[in-house]
């Protein structure tokens, strides 16, 4: 080969070399993210966006419907009501986390009066009663209570809670101004914080009289404690049973 084809031959390879590193970048092939629970796609099996199949989230699709068994207001004082919904989660295995409610109170002539919001946990296979106390209404007496969710439930897998707390025996002492003392016991062997307790007083054909809810800031480790729930005013009918329920959800 003469010295002009060399010469020639070698920048042809140059150009070729120089051609592949521009080009590269362009050519190389693009590698798709690995799916995942919130890249707003259907894949992996999910039976919706991003819900369901290796997704801790449940699809709206799936758990049997949230059910409002009774929503009841109780008088508290003169100007002053309570009120409670007594809500089901018939599911199993599926939770509800920071579901946001509105609770209504109406006078005689279906007027509201008042409302409060918030949000509540709900466990699998659980009866959740949710509380409002101190609700102002000034001069106007509750005729009725309406509770309802705001928004979409967000769906959670879960297993059925296991107790971390012992509800011991009761003892009621009901006067014009009654009271229920009832032991609580920390099962576990972690320090439990912020414990919400709620008394639903029951007449003898399980109509809620009255109820009650207080807060057990720390229980040690296999500590129990006396828990009272007072009413100011005399239980209207005859006691029937008594339920407590210690708000704690995994």
């Amino acid at each position: 080969m003469t010295w002009a084809g060399k010469r020639q031959l070698f920048i042809l390879g140059a150009i070729a070399i120089v051609s592949l590193i521009i080009l590269f970048p362009i050519a190389k092939p693009v590698i798709a993210p690995a799916p995942t629970c919130s890249d707003g796609n259907q894949n992996q099996g999910e039976l919706g966006v991003d819900c369901s199949g290796p997704c801790e989230r449940i699809c709206l699709s799936e758990p049997l419907p949230i059910k409002v068994l009774w929503v009841r207001p109780f008088k508290v004082a003169e100007g002053v009501y309570s009120a409670v919904a007594y809500i089901s989660n018939p599911n199993p295995s599926f939770m509800v986390k920071q579901a946001p409610y509105i609770l209504k109170l109406y006078n005689e002539r279906n007027i509201l009066i008042s409302e409060r919001g918030g949000y509540v946990d709900i466990p699998p296979k659980d009866i959740i009663p949710v509380f409002e106390g101190g609700i102002q209404t000034g001069n106007e007496n509750v005729k009725q209570a309406f509770f309802d969710f705001t928004e979409d439930l967000k769906w959670f897998r879960g297993a059925e809670v296991s107790k971390k707390v012992s509800v011991g025996f009761f003892v009621l002492e009901n006067t014009n101004t009654p009271r229920v003392l009832v032991p609580i016991k920390n099962e576990t062997l972690d320090v439990l914080r912020n414990i919400p307790i709620v008394a639903v007083v029951f007449d003898e054909k399980d109509n809620a009289l009255a109820a009650s809810e207080t807060l057990i800031e720390r229980l040690e480790k296999g500590q129990a404690a006396e828990v009272i729930f007072t009413w100011s005013l005399p239980f209207a009918e005859k006691v029937g049973p008594v339920r407590i329920y210690p708000r704690i959800i995994d």
